[in-house]
């Protein structure tokens, strides 16, 4: 409403439970609510607070809060699981499909023992909003009070802490991946896009084919066709692969790759994708496969 009004000397007044807004040329009458019906601003606290460069948070979140699930039944998955150990502090998300992990380093946090924290989602998506143009994220929280409170400037955002045990996300991580694949990300993005044009009528569904020095990228479609693209790739390893995912997965990722080139560690077509950004070797990314029928 403000926003239409000319410039000018703009009045407010508070009238019981009504808000009288009046310029020269105009009037408003707002109905509010009691004042004293809104939730107490939690305090700071004297608890430890904790510090972060605000642009190392952002780049952070930019990597892994697609990953976060949207399926309120499993509250854990809404949210970010915060780790912080003693010299450093781990991000990650899942949504029981993909997985995202990053990792930075701190300065020494004296921690006593590991602590975990799951923040929702819509608090990061917040604080990259208040944080921006400022030098550090300070946090303090509060466990039994189910409370975590982050400082920006002036500006204190309070969120609450989900409730709940985050699934054991190290057990399915590979760790030695039988076949080791360096791809350009360029080519790498736009054979996920041209194959996206028929996955969509199939269930977003592309099917990746390594062979000895390439990668095979091709979807199909009953109802409009079908496609393939080969990609000249490093490939290490003996086996040759046929794997598929959901494209939509790859292209997330490939959107917060930094890098000229993104590595691939793979195992079996039943076992989760490794993906990696070169340039950023804290960060790690892994995707389930789809299970392929004959």
């Amino acid at each position: 409403m403000v926003n239409s009004l000319p410039s000018g000397q703009l009045t407010l007044k508070e009238e019981k439970e009504k808000v009288l807004i009046k310029t020269p040329s105009f009037e408003s009458t707002i109905l509010a609510a009691n004042a004293s019906d809104y939730p107490s601003i939690p305090d700071k606290g004297s608890g430890k607070v904790y510090s972060f460069p605000s642009e190392v948070v952002e780049n952070v979140i930019k990597k892994i809060l697609f990953s976060v699930s949207s399926d309120e039944t499993r509250p854990v998955l809404t949210g970010v699981l915060l780790i912080l150990r003693d010299k450093e502090a781990v991000f990650v998300s899942t949504d029981g499909f993909r997985l995202s992990q990053k990792s930075i380093k701190t300065e020494k946090m004296d921690q006593d023992e590991e602590v975990k924290l799951i923040i929702p989602k819509n608090t990061f998506s917040e604080l990259v909003r208040i944080s921006e143009g400022s030098e550090k994220i300070n946090f303090s929280f509060n466990k039994n009070e189910n409370q975590i409170i982050f400082t920006v400037g002036d500006c204190i955002l309070s969120s609450r802490i989900i409730q709940g045990d985050f699934p054991d996300f190290e057990k399915i991580i590979p760790k030695n991946p039988v076949i080791n694949i360096d791809i350009d990300k360029e080519e790498l993005i736009r054979s996920v896009k041209l194959a996206s044009v028929f996955a969509r009528e199939a269930a977003n569904v592309i099917k990746v084919n390594v062979l000895k020095n390439s990668v095979d990228i091709s979807a199909e479609s009953t109802k409009s066709g079908n496609q393939k693209s080969v990609i000249d790739a490093k490939v290490e390893g003996d086996s040759e692969l046929l794997v598929a995912y959901n494209y939509r997965f790859i292209e997330e990722f490939l959107g917060v790759v930094g890098g000229e080139s993104v590595k691939i560690g793979l195992t079996d077509a039943n076992i989760p994708g490794i993906f990696l950004d070169p340039k950023d070797l804290d960060y790690l990314h892994i995707i389930m496969p789809i299970k392929l029928t004959n």
